[in-house]
């Protein structure tokens, strides 16, 4: 196994986006559970036109130095308000769109591709925004769903 700095990787997919074509890159993180999974699942990103980059969306954006999965929120004025899917508060990260490199378009897990432009997961994936205030009270029960399935 080789492991790639995430600036590197990050620069990497940039150009790699910014010249057509896509990129598959692995999950870092917990920020974006329970939608993406640490050192599980792989991503497909592609290079976005503006229509791609709407509410509910994971896309690939660069904030100083580091490269980050997260998910659009909603848009203000030419701002980006994006969060990770793992936060439990109302905090943002306000993105200009020229940071966002890509999107993702395909997530890859236990063999299996699930599309991000499939109509259940857009739907879920606005549920999940919808969903902030009371996810303090979802997680317990996902974990519940989780385990029971696990046995």
């Amino acid at each position: 196994m080789l492991l790639i700095n995430n600036v590197i990787l990050g620069q990497q997919v940039k150009e790699t986006l910014l010249n057509g074509h896509s990129a598959i890159i692995p999950v870092k993180g917990s920020s974006m559970y329970p939608f993406l999974r640490n050192n599980r699942d792989l991503v497909t990103l592609k290079s976005p036109r503006p229509e791609d980059l709407r509410p509910g969306r994971i896309v690939f954006f660069q904030q100083g130095e580091k490269y980050i999965l997260h998910r659009i929120i909603r848009k203000t004025n030419d701002l980006f308000l994006i969060r990770g899917d793992n936060r439990r508060d109302t905090s943002y990260e306000y993105v200009p769109e020229k940071n966002i490199i890509g999107y993702v378009s395909i997530i890859h897990r236990d063999g299996k591709k699930i599309s991000c432009d499939n109509y259940l997961w857009r739907i879920i994936s606005k549920v999940w925004i919808i969903a902030t205030p009371i996810r303090l009270w979802l997680y317990p029960i996902m974990k519940h769903f989780r385990e029971r399935r696990q046995t």
